[in-house]
């Protein structure tokens, strides 16, 4: 399958089923519609048939940083090159700013792998709210 990105809003019920195909479980369309409405950047990639299996979301001031939202790929299409395109097109739309990520513990090797790295000034992730869509996948 050849990857075309699009830059594209999906509705919230298309990104409610990847997530819950990522097992992101218990969301709902519409705060997920809201989610993506969002961000000045969403990029998706579709299968044959116009079914979701990639996105990107991303917030830019476009000189100093850019910062993904989410980046999620159907577990069926993963390992095929989806991730790493989305990345790319990223890259292409913000040239000049970093790019960050807040990124789980499964998928480091996969940033690493795309010329991330993490700072050595330790930089960490803060939370104000515990009702995360990760919850279920983040070891306690």
């Amino acid at each position: 399958m050849k990857t075309i990105i699009r830059r594209e809003k999906p509705t919230g019920t298309e990104l409610c089923a990847l997530y819950d195909a990522v097992g992101w479980e218990g969301n709902q369309p519409k705060s997920l519609g809201i989610s993506i409405a969002a961000y000045p950047c969403t990029l998706t990639v579709r299968n044959e048939d116009g079914t979701l299996i990639g996105y990107l979301s991303a917030f830019s001031d476009e000189v100093l940083t850019t910062m993904i939202g989410e980046l999620i790929v159907h577990p069926m299409h993963q390992r095929t090159g989806i991730g790493s395109a989305l990345l790319r097109c990223l890259r292409e739309q913000y040239p000049r700013p970093s790019i960050y990520a807040n990124v789980l513990p499964a998928a480091k090797a996969f940033f690493h792998a795309n010329g991330f790295f993490e700072p050595s000034i330790g930089m960490a992730v803060m939370v104000t709210k515990q009702q995360l869509p990760w919850n279920s996948v983040v070891a306690k």
